[in-house]
């Protein structure tokens, strides 16, 4: 019988929580957040970017592609 939880070393590593920074990163710049069956796109992009963009993504909405660029910072997606 177990009387505490059970050690798992490789949970509390490190390179567990950075395996998700880059896609965090992404979700940030873009401002992806879902709503209901949408996904609301508000890029947030600082001067050294100029474009950023993720493609086919899959989700309740279908599949919707995500910009953002220095010229436009308002919502860009394209339903498919």
């Amino acid at each position: 019988m177990v009387t505490g939880p059970v050690p798992y070393p490789a949970a509390n590593s490190p390179q567990a929580s950075a395996t998700g920074a880059p896609l965090l990163l992404v979700r940030t710049l873009l401002g992806l957040e879902p709503y209901g069956d949408d996904l609301v796109v508000e890029p947030v992009l600082p001067e050294c970017f100029g474009r950023v963009e993720l493609l086919d993504i899959p989700g309740r909405w279908g599949r919707v592609d995500a910009m953002g660029s220095l010229d436009h910072r308002t919502e860009q997606t394209a339903g498919r």
